[in-house]
């Protein structure tokens, strides 16, 4: 499969390009960047085709990769749709809910994959809570950073925790509340979210900004058995009552790469395309809506 880059635009961002390229391996084709020049020596560096037309680049690859904010490049992910590229994004936390439903309605007519990216998803502890997990009740989400987080940095991690959440819980979101505190309009020190849902279930998403580490942590509560998981730690244990007695085990975490097994997924996925259901107004919208409309009650 032939993967174009789009976003890396100069020296500086070396080493992020570094990480898609040992991700994506021979899948990576080329480039495309509009400071053709200087990226042409980086190319070279890189033994990597770099494209000084977007157009060329799409007629050539199968799939677009979208680093950074997709904003500045909508266009791009436009065109890139009308001539049948899927698309993987990085960031979508600039796009209005128009523009990204005018994305999947391309999409959905080319016959495409849009797929934004969501690396909690596939991290081996989730994943190996997603398996053992079978009727979600109660949902914690916990994150502990050392820095303020700035307004675009609070959607990718309450979109993160939206779809974690909603992955767990498999139902549609009935009800959002929000508390936050807030150093001035901008700055948000602590903030809890609530979601409720429409099987019942319910979630509780906590941002903490004033802690001296960063970390975190998935709580997940069942009928008679109860998760704790650090995505920092990388540990996941089990808390089951069996025959009126407690039990707590630690499960064995598999060594994976979230971002490797995310990229594998969408090139199987693309592959197959024809198999999947492709919706011009899929689940995500509604994922992308309630990660907007959190935002906008914690930002009033």
């Amino acid at each position: 499969m032939k993967i174009g880059l789009i976003g890396i635009n100069s020296i500086e961002e070396e080493k992020k390009f570094e990480l898609i390229q040992q991700t994506l391996k021979k899948n990576l084709y080329a480039l495309f960047s509009p400071h053709f020049e200087d990226m042409h020596i980086f190319a070279k560096k890189y033994n990597i085709k770099v494209y000084s037309s977007a157009n060329n680049l799409f007629s050539d690859v199968d799939a677009i990769y979208f680093a950074r904010s997709l904003k500045p490049n909508l266009d791009f992910a436009v065109h890139a749709l009308k001539r049948s590229c899927h698309l993987f994004m990085e960031d979508i936390s600039e796009l209005s809910t128009d523009e990204l439903k005018y994305l999947y309605k391309l999409a959905f007519e080319a016959g495409v994959l849009l797929i934004i990216k969501g690396t909690i998803l596939f991290s081996p502890e989730f994943r190996l809570i997603s398996k053992e997990i079978s009727c979600a009740k109660i949902v914690e989400l916990d994150y502990f950073y050392n820095r303020i987080l700035r307004k675009k940095e609070f959607f990718y991690e309450v979109f993160e925790a939206v779809r974690a959440i909603s992955a767990l819980i498999q139902s549609g979101i009935k009800r959002i509340n929000t508390t936050p505190i807030k150093i001035d309009q901008n700055l948000i020190s602590f903030v809890i979210i609530l979601l409720e849902f429409d099987n019942g279930a319910i979630a509780k998403i906590k941002i903490n900004n004033l802690t001296q580490e960063n970390g975190k942590k998935i709580e997940v509560y069942e009928t008679s058995d109860y998760f704790e998981t650090d995505l920092n730690k990388q540990s996941v244990y089990k808390n089951s009552y069996i025959k009126g007695h407690a039990e707590r085990k630690e499960l064995e975490v598999p060594k994976e790469d979230p971002f490797a097994l995310e990229i594998k997924d969408f090139i199987v996925q693309t592959k197959n395309v024809k198999n999947h259901y492709i919706s011009e107004s899929p689940e995500m919208i509604q994922k992308i809506q309630a990660t907007q409309s959190i935002l906008q009650k914690i930002y009033q």
